[in-house]
């Protein structure tokens, strides 16, 4: 005689088996062309950093500082990151590596010797989401690990960090609003104390307006609050205290014909504070 699964039991099953089909159904990850704000096919990026001197009203390049190159593959993901000193010199490069849908799998650090520092591994869940990040020292040992976990919308809810793979560093848990987006964060301790705590807000493009510091208490520590063009490009952030205004950076940009910026100069309550020039270049 046959067994009649109850029904409660054919709809878990059911269930599972289009869980498991859509799982697999992959999308493409953002590009860092896209999460940058990129316009057109970049090959390369060089962005100088120099010290902003202030003369007669108006702001001149001063010393260069810490030049870096990013290279993207036709794809638009970032592939290698080459990091100098202010002199020229070599001081780290980076390498990644990703699967067909755009998934970073690895990322390799290497001196100005080409010898490995540390080297991180990323895994995924059948739908895309990263759940865990190792970090290797260059003898292969690990020293770290980072595990993520997902609400059934795919939005990240908690963040652990453990030291040599099982030792808590750390934790953080998150809620989001009813577009996927960040908006309170809370960061507990190896003992899992409540450290402090954020609250974000945004505007209708997804920037981020507002950033909002508590204490363990409750208790507010500091608001950044910001604002950007009709480019989406940041134009100016403020820094508050509670019951006082701290600082306020704004920013002017210069841009190419094909609308990425080129320059962009920061200024801290109207001084100009450093220069950011990049060298961007094209795939034909």
């Amino acid at each position: 005689m046959k067994t009649r699964l109850p029904n409660i039991t054919v709809f878990f099953v059911g269930f599972a088996l289009i869980w498991s089909s859509c799982k697999n159904d992959y999308t493409y990850q953002p590009t860092d062309w896209s999460k940058e704000k990129l316009i057109g096919e970049v090959s390369k990026i060089t962005t100088t950093i120099f010290s902003a001197i202030n003369e007669n009203d108006t702001v001149i390049r001063g010393e260069a500082i810490r030049p870096i190159e990013d290279f993207y593959n036709p794809q638009g993901y970032k592939t290698e990151i080459f990091k100098y000193y202010s002199g020229g010199a070599l001081n780290q490069k980076e390498l990644y590596t990703y699967d067909k849908y755009g998934f970073m799998l690895t990322k390799k650090v290497y001196n100005a010797e080409n010898n490995l520092r540390f080297r991180t591994e990323h895994k995924y869940d059948n739908r895309g989401n990263q759940t865990e990040v190792i970090y290797y020292d260059y003898r292969d040992n690990i020293t770290s690990r980072v595990v993520y976990f997902y609400d059934f919308s795919d939005n990240m809810i908690e963040e652990i960090s453990y030291i040599h793979g099982d030792s808590l560093a750390y934790k953080k848990t998150f809620k989001n609003n009813e577009n996927g987006l960040k908006v309170e964060e809370y960061v507990y301790n190896s003992e899992e104390e409540i450290g402090h705590y954020t609250r974000y807000k945004y505007d209708s493009h997804g920037n981020e307006t507002e950033l909002k510091y508590f204490n363990p208490d409750g208790t507010a520590n500091m608001i950044i609050k910001y604002h950007y063009d009709k480019y989406q490009n940041i134009t100016d952030e403020v820094f508050y205290r509670p019951d006082s205004l701290i600082a306020r950076w704004n920013y002017e940009y210069r841009f190419d014909d094909r609308g990425n910026w080129i320059s962009k100069t920061r200024f801290m309550n109207n001084n100009g504070l450093d220069i950011f020039e990049r060298k961007i270049e094209y795939y034909k």
